[in-house]
């Protein structure tokens, strides 16, 4: 007769299909389990629990727990439920039984606890449950310490770790890998790495103590420790861990070494997706999108199935370098994998459509989508604006408006399309909307967007009412905010506002200090821009390729000639940047500036790559200056070219071209324009008085008090021509009178909003600034000198290029230099 397995075997085959996840094998066993009079073994009930927890099957878990009756469950069962769904996400179903186990006068050990802790949604479930454990008198259990550390570390209340951390009679593994954790992940890689060298003291690490340490290593500045603990791996035989090596390639691309991150990769003996999708989002992240694509084609060799995280990387490539058929390729991909209907693909795939120039395709995944979140809709409103529907954002706003329900991640996606349209004022309303009516708060993405409409109005008062509401918000710690308020009160005229936020940081990174070097050299502070990137070089932070830009401009608009050719040979030599095309035309303008047209010339001409449309019109602009006729006409043909609906080589050429006299060709060029639609950029003017927004155009007298502007203009400028002031005419492109000409100088944009400012604020000491959105004329210059000595006020004028603050001296910060 065949012997009948007995409850041991059944547990014994049980643990073998929970450990190799074999759930059809786990439920042939259960039939065979129903057959048997095990049915009602409570052990054997407990096993089947756990077997389907571990196997994903939580519908069979529930069933079997939900089938033993109050007899045979106890406390084990209810753990082992538990257990399988906080091990599988499901955290409010594993509370309410919790919750359900307390009510039936069940008592609770910690194993219970454990689970429980890391079902935790939020960190005060977290603490109501550490408070249950301390009332318990449980908490002298190892795992449940090192599980109460790793719940703060999860939710990132480092303190609350460390403390726990600091309280453990003995440590174990665990318990160190969890504080390690939490530094890591609430960014504080200097942290963890001193508890990793602390731990190694008391025991020797394993290899979840070198995945937790070096995940927080995320910058340049942190990758010479990232080798050395890379050294240590290798030393102690974790390199070949499959999960320690796809941390190692994770590190890197975070630190921006693709080629070591591929380097851990090709040494890989065994790889699986993850890895595969790891090294394909490094490439991506560190703008590596044509490798990234290469290794991307490589799947189909090596068998991988492609998964929804390698999909959604791949078309950040495409849409990067608007691969838009290798895009449709992906796409084809994604059907066959049947992931089109996975959210974060479609998204994707709607980013990349838009980004390669297909809003239609766009449009047709978007309409084909089931299921759309806040950021679906948020790309597709990012896809109108990016695709020329933005110039009032109607599309985009209409879209907006089909929205029933608006998140912060929406509200973002319309504030920012606004701002890239230039559309400043309605993101400032729909701002409002957004904290008003609707209720929501703005988060850092908010602030930094609302922040850029306020400086491109340069609207102070608006900066500082949003730096109170950051400061409300508890944003301030925020680097990137910080580092935005400092550019923004820049931006705005309050210099001394940005150079305390700078001083006062705590974390300064070298966008911080691009930021106060670019913001320096702005308002013609030359020598401070210069002192503050030699003490960033002393500091060990390494310079970009933004901070050299801010450099060269400091060097061109100071003529300092020598210096920024040693700056731009620098890059290269000392930081191992390779110039781009911003830092080439630099040096094209300050050659130009200098005089050196033929150097400047040759420069352009014996660039790595084809000079681009902003270098040709740098060129153009410094034989503007230089009244460089023949070398003008033939810079002016290359950007008509490159850049066809451009009016400033038309508008730069009109201003040789009269200022030879040569008005038959100054009419020529007018008629081009007209023959090709181009209109130029009218000349306007912003001034804030009393919190509202004053907007003047040259010549226009629509303003409520033009007959007050046109009274104070004129009594000033009879000031000016007793005090030596001579317009500049030849700043006039008509072939008119003198006195025409004088007239219409006298009402500019600038002009007028500077009268209207100092009709505005009698008395007050305060500076008078104002916002221009084209570069400022060299007789309004002038004529600004005058007023600021007359009226005895500090006037600070931003124009399209740079600040100038004109002195109750009569003196302008740029040296006249600009």
């Amino acid at each position: 007769m065949d012997r009948q397995p007995d409850n041991v075997t059944f547990l014994t085959v049980l643990c073998s299909c929970s450990s190799c996840g074999d759930v059809a094998e786990g439920r042939a066993l259960h039939e065979r389990i129903r057959c048997s009079r095990f049915e009602r073994d409570t052990m054997v009930g407990n096993a089947l629990i756990s077997m389907y927890g571990k196997c994903d099957s939580l519908v069979d878990a529930r069933s079997v727990f939900e089938s033993m009756d109050w007899r045979q469950r106890n406390v084990v069962s209810w753990n082992a439920m538990i257990a399988a769904y906080a091990q599988n996400g499901h955290s409010t179903e594993a509370l309410v039984l919790y919750w359900r186990m307390n009510l039936q006068g069940l008592g609770t050990d910690h194993v219970t606890f454990v689970s429980v802790l890391g079902a935790c949604s939020s960190l005060a479930q977290g603490r109501e449950i550490h408070n249950r454990v301390f009332y318990s008198g449980l908490d002298s259990f190892q795992s449940l310490a090192n599980a109460l550390v790793t719940m703060y570390a999860r939710f990132g209340s480092v303190g609350d770790a460390k403390r726990m951390f600091q309280s453990l009679q003995t440590r174990d593994e665990t318990s160190w890998n969890a504080v390690i954790l939490a530094h890591s992940q609430s960014g504080d890689w200097s942290g963890a790495l001193r508890i990793f060298k602390e731990m190694k003291c008391d025991m020797k690490p394993n290899s979840t103590t070198y995945i937790n340490v070096i995940s927080g290593f995320s910058t340049p500045e942190v990758l010479p420790e990232g080798r050395k603990i890379h050294a240590e791996i290798v030393a102690n035989g974790f390199d070949s861990d499959l999960v320690v090596a796809t941390a190692l390639i994770n590190m890197y691309g975070k630190c921006g070494s693709s080629h070591e991150a591929r380097e851990v990769f090709d040494k890989m003996k065994k790889r699986d997706m993850v890895s595969w999708n790891v090294m394909i989002g490094c490439y991506v992240q560190n703008g590596d999108f044509h490798e990234a694509l290469e290794l991307y084609q490589k799947l189909d060799m090596e068998g991988f199935k492609r998964t929804k995280a390698t999909f959604v990387s791949i078309l950040g490539a495409c849409s990067s370098v608007k691969a838009l058929a290798q895009g449709r390729l992906v796409h084809s991909h994604i059907l066959e994998r049947g992931l089109d209907s996975e959210v974060a693909v479609a998204t994707a795939l709607v980013n990349m459509y838009a980004k390669c120039g297909s809003l239609e395709e766009a449009r047709k995944v978007f309409n084909a989508m089931k299921n759309r979140d806040a950021v679906a809709w948020s790309t597709l409103i990012g896809a109108y604006a990016s695709n020329g529907y933005g110039k009032d954002a109607r599309k985009a706003r209409k879209v907006f408006d089909r929205l029933g329900s608006r998140d912060t991640i929406c509200w973002n996606a319309m504030i920012t399309t606004y701002v890239q349209n230039g559309c400043a004022v309605a993101a400032m309303k729909i701002f409002r909307e957004m904290t008003g009516a609707a209720g929501l708060k703005p988060d850092a993405v908010t602030f930094i967007a609302v922040l850029e409409a306020c400086a491109s109005l340069g609207r102070l008062s608006e900066v500082k009412a949003l730096h109170a509401q950051i400061s409300e918000s508890e944003l301030e710690s925020n680097v990137v905010v910080t580092n935005t308020l400092i550019n923004m009160y820049a931006r705005c005229g309050s210099l001394e506002e940005a150079e305390r936020l700078f001083a006062a940081a705590k974390e300064k990174t070298v966008v911080s200090w691009t930021a106060m070097v670019a913001a320096f050299s702005q308002y013609g502070r030359y020598a401070e821009a210069l002192d503050l990137f030699q003490e960033m070089d002393l500091e060990g932070v390494k310079p970009d390729d933004v901070t050299y830009t801010s450099i060269l401009f400091v060097c061109t608009h100071g003529g300092s000639l020598e210096q920024g050719w040693r700056y731009f040979t620098d890059m290269a030599e000392l930081h191992g940047l390779a110039p781009t095309a911003d830092h080439f035309a630099a040096m094209v303008d300050l050659l130009g500036r200098s005089g050196r047209l033929f150097d400047a010339k040759e420069l352009l001409e014996s660039m790595p790559f084809e000079p681009d449309p902003v270098a040709w019109m740098t060129f153009l602009t410094a034989c503007r200056i230089h009244g460089k006729l023949e070398l003008g006409e033939a810079a002016a043909e290359r950007v008509y070219e490159l850049d066809p609906s451009s009016t400033a080589p038309y508008i730069a050429m009109s201003n040789i071209y009269a200022a030879h006299g040569m008005w038959e060709k100054v009419a020529s060029v007018r008629k081009k324009m007209e023959e090709r639609g181009l209109k130029k950029l009218p000349g306007l003017s912003f001034i804030e008085v009393d919190g509202k927004l004053h907007e003047f155009s040259s010549g226009g007298k629509y303003h409520p008090r033009t007959d007050e502007i046109c009274e104070e203009l004129t009594r000033l400028h009879g000031l000016m021509r007793a005090a030596g002031y001579v317009p500049d005419t030849k700043a006039v492109l008509h072939d008119v009178s003198e006195g025409e000409k004088e007239t219409m100088l006298l009402y500019h944009s600038e002009k007028m909003a500077i009268a209207f400012g100092l009709v505005s604020s009698r008395g007050s000491g305060e500076p008078i600034r104002v916002v221009k959105n084209l570069r400022v004329c060299s007789d309004c210059h002038t004529a600004t000198k005058f007023i600021a000595r007359i009226a005895g006020r500090d006037i600070i004028l931003r124009d399209c290029n740079r600040f100038h603050r004109f002195s109750s001296d009569g003196k302008c910060s740029c040296g006249d230099y600009w």
